[in-house]
């Protein structure tokens, strides 16, 4: 009432009822529709609030619960992502009132990894809820029941957070996940919200720039940005078109001008230039013809130029004829001006010839510009090893007793030459392993009467003789004995007829009441 003053009585309709909200990355304040962008923090945010708006103070405190469906891929609101929960619901601590925060709040939140089916019901089915104590894993949870008592009129409970995320957030561009709320009111039948339900939507954009990169005299590379041919693509929705120039006369006047004097574009023989990708973040390269995603922001289109005048720079191999070693690097310049160059690192395996450098500068001709040559020499290492043969020598007689020959032990020593460069190694040995005369053992033979001698010749060192072991086997001779009756009391005169034994080494035979070992038999 302008330029006056008056009282108005305020009469609103009594009311009971739940409401939600949202709030990605991208709101300010939680809003019906929230919006997050793909390439910002993943924490997702939906809100539920249950909302007394009856006026008498003399209406009985009322109860509720409130059934919430998380978004999920297929459900009833076409939800395009799965909202998963990273820990329990938050409740507020008070009621909220029309003069700040009103007692404190009483609730029961049970847990499912089911939806809630919508029904006529007057409460919620909780067969199979549990307890935030009893959830192992809050990625399973697909609904959640906040139940209340004693919520009084002109009084809401505040903002009942459910915060979550969605498995490869970053790759949810364009895609939309939308709550489902189920509301139970003082015994009355089970209510939809009408309006829906609060959604945040994941939105993402990608800006690919075009840029000219050269060389400059100091050897700095340098980049001169083309804002004409800069793209913004909506991740997971637009593709990536490569309909960038490729003749230098279809470039704009404004970016041909920016060309540096002295140097031009790269082309092939015909004249075409191709366009490189650079992936300008480190997280994957574009690629044309692709939909955009959301590391394709930062990426940079890229022409290469140089200067009027080139030559290379490479390494060569003395030690191979002077084979080219990696890739030469391309210098340009300017005649009559001077570029500076470096190469980096020497290649793995060599070193620098003397009086070579990995960094130069060098003055352009007008023409025949020479290569710069950097020299390199193999790396060449010396090590060594050592091979054993040991030869054991065994008697293949469970009856003998006597001494066995030592076990004799011989080694050679080898020589390994290794080029790093090429990765092949030689190893020469520095002795042979010599011929041994097999020790005797009398009434044995063994298997062999010597261990030869063996000479062995330079090898890969992948190739190195492995230890050897010779074994030298003895068997038992064969024996005979006779055995003979003497008359002791007729001067030793033989009695009867000679008797014959045959056995071997180290064996016993029995004749008679006599045992006669064999050792003896001759």
């Amino acid at each position: 009432m302008k330029g006056g003053s008056g009282n108005w009585n305020i009469v609103t309709a009594s009311a009971f009822y739940n409401t939600t909200l949202a709030k990605g990355n991208s709101d300010t304040d939680p809003a019906a529709k929230g919006t997050s962008d793909d390439q910002g923090d993943p924490t997702l945010t939906f809100y539920d609030n249950i909302v007394n708006t009856s006026l008498d103070s003399g209406d009985a405190a009322s109860s509720a619960s409130v059934a919430i469906n998380l978004p999920t891929i297929g459900d009833s609101k076409g939800s395009q992502y799965t909202f998963n929960l990273t820990g329990p619901v938050t409740m507020p601590a008070n009621y909220t009132t029309v003069s700040g925060n009103g007692t404190p709040i009483t609730s029961t939140v049970l847990y499912s990894t089911q939806p809630q089916a919508v029904t006529t019901d007057t409460k919620p089915n909780t067969t199979g809820y549990v307890t935030a104590d009893q959830v192992t894993d809050w990625s399973t949870i697909r609904s959640v029941v906040v139940s209340i008592n004693g919520i009084q009129p002109n009084t809401s409970t505040g903002r009942i957070a459910l915060t979550g995320t969605t498995k490869d957030f970053n790759k949810q561009a364009g895609k939309t996940g939308t709550l489902q709320t189920i509301f139970y009111g003082n015994g009355a039948k089970a209510s939809v919200n009408p309006t829906g339900d609060a959604s945040i939507k994941i939105t993402g954009t990608s800006t690919i720039k075009a840029r000219y990169k050269y060389t400059d005299n100091n050897g700095d590379d340098q980049y001169i940005y083309l804002d004409d041919l800069s793209k913004t693509l909506n991740d997971n929705v637009d593709t990536f078109n490569n309909d960038y120039p490729t003749q230098l006369d279809k470039f704009s006047k404004d970016d041909q001008a920016l060309i540096p004097t002295g140097y031009k574009l790269v082309t092939d023989a015909s004249g075409k230039a191709t366009p490189t990708i650079v992936d300008g973040t480190g997280d994957g390269a574009a690629e044309f013809g692709q939909v955009a995603q959301y590391y394709y922001d930062g990426d940079f289109v890229q022409y290469d130029l140089v200067g009027n005048a080139t030559t290379q720079v490479k390494f060569v191999d003395d030690d191979s004829n002077g084979a080219t070693v990696g890739t030469p690097k391309t210098i340009s310049g300017t005649p009559g001006n001077t570029t500076n160059w470096n190469m980096g690192d020497v290649p793995t395996g060599y070193k620098l010839a003397t009086g070579s450098a990995t960094t130069g500068s060098y003055t352009f001709q007008d023409d025949n510009n020479t290569p710069v040559l950097i020299h390199l020499s193999h790396i060449v290492d010396h090590s060594t090893a050592t091979t054993t043969r040991t030869i054991k020598y065994v008697v293949d007689d469970p009856n003998y007793t006597g001494q066995v020959p030592e076990t004799q032990t011989q080694t050679i020593d080898w020589k390994i030459v290794k080029d790093e460069a090429t990765g092949v190694s030689a190893a020469t040995p520095q002795d042979a392993y010599y011929q041994q005369t097999v020790p005797t053992i009398d009434g044995y033979t063994a298997d062999k009467t010597i261990v030869p001698q063996e000479g062995l010749g330079a090898v890969k060192d992948t190739d190195l003789p492995k230890n050897e072991d010779v074994t030298v086997t003895y068997k038992a001779d064969a024996q005979t004995a006779t055995v003979q009756y003497v008359d002791d009391g007729n001067n030793g005169a033989v009695v009867g007829t000679d008797m014959t034994l045959t056995g071997a080494t180290s064996g016993t035979r029995r004749t008679g009441q006599r045992t006669i070992s064999q050792r003896s038999m001759n």
